[in-house]
Order: C-alpha cells, then sequence, then structure tokens
C-alpha cells in the first residue's frame, strides 16, 4: 500500500502543534541525553519562536495520510547524514528528495515513502 506523506509549512497561529510535538521529542531524546523538566513538567526549548520570526528557518509538519506523524526544523546550518553514502546532505530538497535513510523521530526510505509532496 502506499502512503501519502506531505510537508506543510507551519504557520504562526499553528506554533502550539510544534511546541506540543516538540515536548515528545524532548522527551524521546532524553534516554540518551538526560536532561530535566522545568517547575511546570516541560522540557525548556527558547529556540521554536525563531522559526516564525527569521528567514533562514523553517519548521514543517509531516502528514502520513491526513495524519500528523511528525515535524521538520530546517535553519541555515542544515545537514542529514547520508548513511548509505557517508557524506552529509546540506540541502532541505536533498533531505527531502535524496538520502536513502534518515534517522529522525520518523524514519524514511526510498522503498517506503510512497508520495512524497510539499503544501
Amino acid at each position: 500500500m502506499e502512503e501519502n506523506i506531505k510537508l506543510k509549512k507551519i504557520e504562526a497561529k499553528d506554533k502550539s502543534i510544534l511546541q506540543n510535538l516538540f515536548q515528545l521529542y524532548m522527551h524521546d531524546i532524553t534516554a540518551s541525553l538526560p536532561m530535566d523538566v522545568n517547575e511546570h513538567g516541560l522540557f525548556e526549548y527558547n529556540y521554536i519562536d525563531y522559526y516564525f520570526t527569521e528567514e533562514s528557518r523553517y519548521a514543517y509538519l509531516i502528514y502520513v495520510e491526513e495524519n500528523i506523524a511528525g515535524f521538520v526544523l530546517i535553519d541555515d546550518e542544515f545537514m542529514v547524514l547520508d548513511k548509505e553514502n557517508d557524506k552529509p546532505s546540506t540541502s532541505p530538497v536533498d533531505f527531502i528528495s535524496g538520502p536513502s535513510c534518515v534517522s529522525t523521530s520518523v524514519s524514511f526510505s526510498k522503498e517506503n515513502t510512497g508520495t512524497l509532496t510539499h503544501v
């Protein structure tokens, strides 16, 4: 079965969706990078606002079919390691269409991405 995968730019009015997903991401990475929550029980990340105010940063939601499956944060320091070729990919376009396997909170491979579109 081919899945329909879409990237949708996150608008400022939907920033809370990214903040909520980022809490789950931060929780997951504490398995290898210990960090504490603040007095409100939240992990602190003070840079989300920059993805809505700086021109060199972009935030996207990943949708599989019509369901949110994750997020992508891109800035001018973008790099993903192509594990098969041991070389970095420095373009967001390379990330979306190129690397054979990307290790993130959501894992993609060329064989099982289905239709990947940017909306």
